[in-house]
């Protein structure tokens, strides 16, 4: 696969500053299958791993937590590739709140969650061999 092929993943689990730290996995599918020269080199459904750079849990002065995500391998057929993508950083408030139903803004939480039904899309740095 070239450098700059995008990877667009959903987690299997919830990803939180709270409690993620440097060097931690997560778990994640393709939401989109990798498709190279019109043939298909990873489906939709295929497993992920990818890794915390960095994170940073909220702390009481008011400063936001944050996480940097990356993927670390996609398994192809059973076998583990690794794959050197970009970063994905996400820090507390860079998602839009939405109003209650009073029409009150929630408080916005000091620290970030990424939910499994968000779209991450990660882009190859680096070309990889699928095969």
């Amino acid at each position: 696969m070239p450098e700059g092929t995008s990877l667009v993943v959903r987690l299997e689990k919830p990803l939180s500053s709270a409690s993620a730290r440097a060097g931690d996995s997560f778990e994640g599918t393709l939401d989109e299958p990798i498709v190279v020269e019109g043939q298909t080199v990873a489906a939709q459904g295929t497993h992920v791993a990818g890794r915390v750079l960095d994170a940073r849990r909220a702390t009481g002065d008011q400063t936001p937590g944050y996480l940097r995500i990356a993927l670390a391998s996609v398994n192809i057929g059973g076998t583990t590739v690794p794959v050197d993508t970009s970063s994905i950083f996400v820090k507390a408030g860079s998602y839009p709140q939405r109003p209650s139903p009073t029409g009150i803004a929630p408080r916005e939480s000091d620290d970030v969650v990424i939910p499994p039904d968000r779209h991450l899309i990660f882009r190859l740095i680096q070309a990889a061999d699928f095969k």
